[in-house]
């Protein structure tokens, strides 16, 4: 059972071939006062996925609970409780959404370094802060409330002023009470990223590296971990303790930026399926069913690359975002289309409006030894 929302629906499809039987739960279906058509639906029609509407009915029939995403940390615990098998980031969540706590205390106690930053609540006091350091680079963040806002740049209050009007507009009264990490940008040499898997602090000994190109695609290379770039080894195993003491056993990503002092930055950190590279990740190795199954035991099992390199490129629409769009393909190609918030219906492959800001709900996937077959794929 994949329990999350439609981000991930691609990860459902790929278990179809692993398991006799698979399914697919949205916790918002139990959690809407006005549930929507196009939320109760999600997931309807997808080849081999079974979507359940009743959690707990279901439960004692499932032999492995996957994650793939945050805020469900205390239900994968009741899980685990209850002795069965989950893969996912548990309560390690919290390092993704409480920004100030993981860098302010769980980086400086693992003694990594951190860029100067700030903690304000509040829409005024931002104005204020961002009026007296007008002219100055900053980067805007928020923790827990992913939905909010995303990341934002921030040089001069002039320009900022009206995305900061729409956040006022947007949240209303809450805004005086929202909470903005202030981090300071970071004089780097290059940034580099880990995409794989964790458990119990282990990493295992086949990972993947690639480079993404931000709301447009991802180029990975399948390698042995012993041979990740040095500020990934040295970040993993600063952080290992850390992820064994929550047990963690599931998907994780991380940024690191490389400073020009000679030192290297955690920038934020993935506790969940990256997007990118998850699509290609889940075509890159041919034994995901054993990796979480054995994983979310304890057992660290290698995984199989059935090719060197994969390449994604985002399906990319402005309408997607507030419309219904239908997609239509070779049905000898389905493999390598990936979609979130999906549906389908009498045979046509839809995603259904979001109103999340975002405008990729897809995306296409290759595999190859040969890295310019892979881009021609």
């Amino acid at each position: 059972m994949i329990v999350g929302g439609g981000l991930f629906l691609h990860i459902a499809e790929a278990m179809t071939r692993y398991f006799g039987k698979v399914y697919y739960y949205n916790p918002r279906w139990n959690a809407e006062e006005f549930l929507d058509s196009k939320t109760m639906y999600m997931g309807d029609g997808l080849p081999g996925v079974t979507a359940c509407r009743d959690f707990w009915k279901t439960v004692p029939g499932v032999s492995l609970f996957i994650f793939p995403d945050i805020y469900n940390g205390d239900l994968q615990l009741e899980l685990v409780r209850r002795g069965y098998n989950v893969w996912g980031s548990r309560y390690a969540e919290d390092m993704e959404l409480d920004r100030w706590h993981f860098k302010q205390t769980t980086l400086k106690d693992a003694g990594m370094p951190v860029q100067p930053m700030k903690r304000i609540i509040g829409m005024t006091k931002l104005r204020e802060y961002l009026e007296e350091n007008d002219g100055k680079t900053k980067y805007i963040k928020v923790s827990a409330t992913r939905g909010d806002i995303e990341s934002r740049k921030h040089t001069h209050y002039a320009i900022s002023r009206s995305w900061l009007d729409e956040l006022c507009y947007k949240q209303g009264p809450l805004v005086d009470d929202m909470e903005f990490i202030i981090e300071d940008p970071i004089e780097a040499e290059l940034e580099v990223g880990y995409d794989g898997f964790v458990v119990d602090g282990l990493f295992p000994t086949t990972a993947v590296y690639g480079v993404e190109m931000k709301d447009a695609g991802y180029f990975g290379s399948v390698m042995p971990y012993a041979d990740l770039p040095e500020p990934l080894l040295y970040t993993n195993a600063k952080l290992a303790n850390v992820l064994k003491q929550y047990k963690y056993r599931g998907f994780y990503s991380n940024e690191i930026r490389v400073g020009k002092d000679g030192k290297f930055y955690y920038l934020d950190p993935t506790c969940r399926a990256g997007s990118p590279p998850s699509q290609v990740m889940m075509e890159l190795f041919s034994n995901w069913g054993e990796m979480m199954y054995a994983g979310a035991q304890g057992a660290l099992i290698a995984p199989k690359p059935v090719a060197k390199y994969g390449i994604l490129a985002f399906i990319y629409s402005e309408r997607c975002d507030k419309e219904w769009c239908a997609y239509k393909y070779p049905d000898k190609w389905a493999q390598w289309y990936k979609f979130s918030y999906s549906y389908v219906i009498d045979g046509v492959r839809y995603t259904g409006p979001q109103f999340s800001g975002m405008s990729a709900m897809g995306s296409i996937v290759a595999v190859d030894d040969d890295p310019m077959r892979c881009i021609e794929k």
